[in-house]
């Protein structure tokens, strides 16, 4: 019972947690991040064939977070008691789902009854005839009007309450009623897709205290779009092509990384991004300020710099944890003046938290974690291994051709690291918990490139 207990408390902290990682606050009704499948059979088939996550979905952490639905997708039925036989997941899956495009949404609004929703898209009147059995079956004869009257059914499946539109050849269900009528209006205007599986990431959703900045400084849109194809012979999807539409006047440049560029940043980095942006001429609060001001033609024709976000991971810290994320730049000949300029215009005075200095060579560092520009400081005198020492494909993927963006993610670090922060470090690591890290550990790293091609960024990305 205690070990029970122990894991609802950590499954709600997972949720915390990633709310906290990702900074995200409500944004009116619109998915923070979107999933979608051209073929439900290729997801089907990612599930029951793909070894690491048959492994991940038996293991007490997925299954303890799947524990209310499971009750659902495993509601057995008969020929002579339902109008299903088999599992309910089976059933729908073969009779209704399979062969059609599906999207699941996650959505980062406040007091919803769930932030997920899915779809199906081209139902056609047979799969419509059995999926009305099944409504009528489960139906608690609780009907609502929402979103220019929307018709939201209220169904039970083994006690577990859902909302659900059947609309033509759409349908939507969500544990929510909103997000039920959202998803069926987001259902009938779906294209099908090009590739096997699409990633949609809503900027303004994900960071609205940080993106409208990017929005009106860079000109870069809301939507990030990215393409997954399905590998037959090792059963995954396999990253393709991502593309983030920009405005006509951005600021976007491609340019070509060196090894200088990565040399501060340690190999073991969960994280980073790398970006060229037009270099003020100083760093004082004046010239800054004017500098935000100028038109994006006029930005376009300063010299650019490069400019990269990294992330450590989260540290514990005493009785807290503390996230190890620092911004590097690249400003040469920065003279003493100019460095007491700078820390005035990032109220290094104002706020002790903040630590800023010259890290190595013409580069610099600012982070709210002291041992984060430690860490960096290692990796310039080669104390410690740095991103320059990646793999040779790693590291063609960053440095040996010009890109508008650079991104690294060590997908497995960084989903262990979340592990560890939302359990808690001062309570031992129960065997449970290492055989999810142990799992989580075999994800491969990702490098993706971005390059500018009129008014889109177009992303390239490697496993």
């Amino acid at each position: 019972m205690e070990w029970f207990q122990k894991r609802i408390v950590f499954m709600t902290k997972i949720f915390s947690l990633l709310v906290f990682t990702l900074n995200v606050k409500a944004y009116g009704v619109e998915p923070q991040f979107s999933i979608s499948f051209k073929d439900t059979s290729k997801a089907y088939q990612f599930i029951n064939e793909n070894s690491w996550f048959k492994n991940l979905y038996n293991s007490n952490l997925f299954q303890g977070l799947m524990l209310r639905t499971n009750i659902s997708l495993k509601a057995l039925g008969t020929e002579e008691q339902n109008s299903w036989k088999g599992t309910l997941l089976n059933y729908v899956y073969e009779n209704v789902l399979k062969n059609r495009m599906m999207q699941f949404s996650y959505f980062h609004v406040k007091k919803l009854s769930s932030p997920f929703g899915v779809f199906v898209n081209d139902i056609g009147e047979t799969e419509s005839a059995i999926l009305k059995k099944l409504i009528a079956e489960f139906d608690n004869g609780n009907v609502q009007e929402l979103f220019q009257s929307e018709k939201v059914s209220s169904i039970s499946i083994k006690g577990q309450l859902y909302a659900v539109i059947l609309d033509q050849n759409c349908l939507s269900i969500a544990r929510d009623p909103n997000i039920a009528a959202w998803m069926i209006q987001k259902c009938r205007v779906s294209k099908t897709l090009e590739k096997d599986m699409k990633i949609q990431i809503s900027f303004n959703v994900l960071a609205p205290s940080i993106y409208p900045f990017m929005e009106k400084f860079t000109g870069m849109g809301n939507e990030l779009n990215f393409d997954f194809e399905y590998d037959e012979k090792s059963k995954r999807f396999v990253p393709d092509t991502g593309k983030i539409t920009l405005s006509e006047k951005h600021i976007f440049k491609s340019m070509s990384l060196s090894d200088q560029d990565l040399m501060m940043i340690p190999k073991d980095s969960l994280f980073f991004v790398n970006i060229w942006l037009p270099r003020p001429a100083k760093l004082s609060s004046k010239e800054v300020s004017n500098y935000l001001k100028k038109d994006k033609d006029d930005l376009r024709k300063l010299e650019y710099f490069p400019v990269s976000l990294i992330h450590l991971g989260m540290k514990h810290d005493f009785s807290s944890w503390v996230p190890m994320t620092a911004v590097v730049f690249k400003y040469p000949n920065m003279n003493e003046k100019e460095m007491v300029s700078f820390d005035t215009l990032i109220g290094f005075n104002q706020y002790a938290s903040a630590h800023y200095r010259k890290i190595c060579n013409d580069y610099y560092a600012i982070s709210d974690s002291e041992d984060t520009i430690l860490q960096l400081e290692k990796a310039c005198r080669k104390e410690i291994v740095s991103v320059a020492f990646l793999s040779d494909s790693k590291k063609k993927a960053l440095i040996n051709s010009k890109n508008a963006l650079n991104f690294y993610v060590n997908i497995a670090d960084f989903a262990k690291n979340i592990l560890r922060f939302a359990w808690n470090n001062s309570e031992s690591f129960p065997p449970e918990m290492e055989e999810t890290e142990k799992i989580l550990g075999e994800i491969p790293s990702y490098t993706a490139k971005g390059t500018v091609d009129g008014e889109l960024l177009e992303l390239k990305g490697s496993l």
